[in-house]
């Protein structure tokens, strides 16, 4: 089979029109994909800043928080710290308590000694008083 030079050259041309036509969609499809990916990729890029202001908002809210908590542990310290002092004062209050009470003993040892019953019990009647009084402090 031969085939003469016109032939030939008519089958080269519909084959480069064939190239060039199929280029041309292949192009066309990829200048389609392209934009897709372009828009596609703006729009990662436009939630991506959207993540991260809402990172930076997060972010500050929680450097507000950590300062509020920087001076509640602050103020917590100092009430812990006159906790303290008002456990130490009553811890002393109380030592003092016990010498009173027992001072108290002893005096009403001392006068049941040395003092007429009817004078003992006038002596026990204002010691109980005293007492109540002391116990009344004591709460």
């Amino acid at each position: 089979m031969d085939i003469d030079q016109q032939a030939l050259e008519q089958i080269l041309e519909n084959q480069r029109l064939q190239f060039e036509r199929m280029l041309g969609v292949w192009g066309e499809s990829l200048e389609s994909q392209m934009k897709m990916i372009a828009e596609n990729l703006s729009l990662t890029h436009e939630t991506v800043h959207a993540i991260q202001e809402e990172v930076a908002k997060h972010s500050e809210q929680i450097e507000m928080i950590l300062m509020r908590l920087t001076v509640m542990e602050k103020r917590l310290d100092a009430i812990d710290s006159r906790l303290d002092s008002v456990e130490r004062r009553l811890d002393s209050v109380e030592i003092y308590l016990r010498e009173l009470k027992s001072e108290v003993y002893n005096i009403r040892k001392a006068l049941q000694n040395t003092v007429k019953k009817e004078d003992v019990k006038k002596l026990e009647t204002r010691i109980d008083q005293l007492e109540s009084q002391l116990a009344i402090m004591k709460h």
